[in-house]
């Protein structure tokens, strides 16, 4: 069996790049090999010791790679596919799944389960956790799509549109993609609040209209002058 390098946490603020022995995808699965894995807020919780740590199996979820081997009863992905990878799985039959609202499945799991994930050469993950990306897009971009849909899922639920003001509370990955995002729907007014200059820099290249310093700016004062007291929710 072949060998792969995987980074696994040995402690709290401690990672160790180990050799290991190399995924094999299990039926449904597909062998992606790992081009570009982004970290995620919950990767930090769990450096800082916050949140628990594996220490058999390399973490990883913001994951884009290239189908290297495809497991038994695997349709629609080919050897040599640019994927991006989605967190966790779903079984496609159950109640949710089958009224588009698989995030609920009741047969859901990581989507590489007891195996290493982005932080691996190499991770097997099932194919319905799995999108093909389209020609052009970077490997950088494509691990960018995950935390990306969580963002623009936001404004979807909230059916945001070009009446409406937003405020996207916190200036982290997640909420400069919930800027973009409201940029991108024709939202009329953005507000997002800030800890660091550099959010603030990026908040500013991404349109927002309206950028709140946490700590040096009261955001219900400023709110309420911006909006005449009737904060961003009200109708336009």
């Amino acid at each position: 069996m072949a060998n792969m390098k995987a980074a696994i946490y040995t402690g709290i603020r401690e990672i160790e790049v180990r050799q290991v022995e190399r995924s094999r995808p299990e039926p449904g699965q597909v062998l992606i090999d790992t081009r570009c894995t982004g970290i995620c807020g919950s990767d930090l919780h769990s450096y800082f010791g916050t949140w628990g740590q594996s220490h058999t199996t390399a973490a990883g979820h913001e994951t884009c790679g290239v189908v290297a081997e495809v497991g038994a009863g695997v349709t629609g992905f080919a050897v040599g596919d640019t994927v991006a990878v989605e967190c966790f799985s779903h079984c496609g039959e159950c109640v949710y799944c089958t009224t588009g609202q698989y995030n609920h499945c009741l047969r859901r799991q990581g989507v590489s389960p007891n195996t290493h994930g982005g932080f691996a050469e190499f991770t097997a993950a099932h194919a319905s956790g799995l999108f093909k990306l389209p020609d052009g897009m970077s490997y950088e971009q494509g691990a960018l799509v995950e935390p990306l849909a969580v963002s623009w899922r936001a404004l979807a639920q909230a059916g945001a549109g070009s009446r409406d003001r937003v405020a996207v509370i916190g200036g982290g990955t997640i909420g400069q993609f919930a800027l973009a995002a409201a940029k991108a729907v024709g939202v009329r007014e953005t507000l997002i609040t800030v800890k660091y200059e550099q959010q603030a820099r990026l908040a500013a290249n991404l349109g927002a209209d309206h950028v709140v310093h946490v700590g040096k700016q009261d955001l219900g004062e400023y709110v309420s002058e911006l909006t005449d007291g009737v904060g961003m929710g009200a109708p336009g």
